[in-house]
């Protein structure tokens, strides 16, 4: 004797299970695909928001953080080539350099605080330095604290490792924060 199995012999209760798989299967994927796009939207913006510094007669630059409210010039000139940088969140910029980038890419560039990063946190706030990263305060301007941090041995594996490491030694000695 053969047997034969049809859905009309399944239990109500296992076609209702199924029903639901279905339904939260296809609820998944749309969901996915909505979360995808907006992350792709969200990178696009991230993009836009590379910016360089602005040179100030031969030997200064400017990096303008305007949603905080303040500035930061650092020289410009063989040692310190024009600076990169790119908002990471509302509390970090990445800094990078146009030598730096050139030499090694996507690897060195600002989104990956090639030479450093800009963090602000509210005054009083403890700076946060590592073995391999040290950390300087700028100065505290309207309740926040701006600190550099050097990087953080993110170009250390490229031939523009040593460059890099010298401009942050450039904008540790000789950043200097002011208010916009």
């Amino acid at each position: 004797m053969q047997k034969t199995f049809s859905l009309k012999a399944w239990p109500k209760e296992f076609m209702a299970a199924v029903a639901v798989a279905a339904v939260v299967s296809v609820a998944f994927t749309v969901a996915a695909s909505l979360f995808d796009r907006f992350h792709q939207v969200s990178a696009e913006d991230l993009r836009t928001a590379e910016t360089s510094a602005v040179a100030i007669g031969n030997k200064s630059q400017v990096l303008s953080f305007n949603d905080w409210g303040v500035s930061l010039t650092v020289p410009l000139g063989a040692d310190m080539p024009q600076v990169w940088y790119t908002a990471q969140g509302s509390d970090s910029f990445g800094l990078s350099t146009t030598y730096v980038e050139k030499k090694s890419g996507a690897a060195c560039s600002a989104g990956h605080n090639a030479v450093g990063v800009i963090v602000r946190s509210a005054a009083g706030s403890p700076l946060s330095s590592t073995e391999s990263q040290i950390a300087t305060s700028l100065g505290t301007i309207g309740g926040y604290t701006y600190t550099y941090e050097t990087p953080d041995s993110t170009c250390a594996a490229t031939d523009a490792a040593e460059a890099a490491n010298h401009e942050a030694m450039v904008i540790e000695g000789n950043g200097e924060l002011n208010s916009l």
